[in-house]
């Protein structure tokens, strides 16, 4: 997967969970944060799940 292969998601976890994650964070981040479009939100899911919560 190119995804493990970049170094974005680890090897030794199942690859169905990230796409079985994901969504399940999508649908929270747009509803609970009605001053950001879906795109917005998704981009905010997508870059906390890769990065954490901490500081860069």
């Amino acid at each position: 997967m190119r995804t493990v292969h970049e170094g974005l998601l680890r090897a030794d976890l199942p690859l169905s969970w990230a796409s079985s994650l994901l969504p399940q964070l999508m649908h929270p981040a747009s509803q609970e944060s009605p001053e950001l479009s879906a795109a917005q939100a998704a981009d905010v899911v997508v870059d906390t799940f890769l990065h954490g919560l901490g500081p860069r």
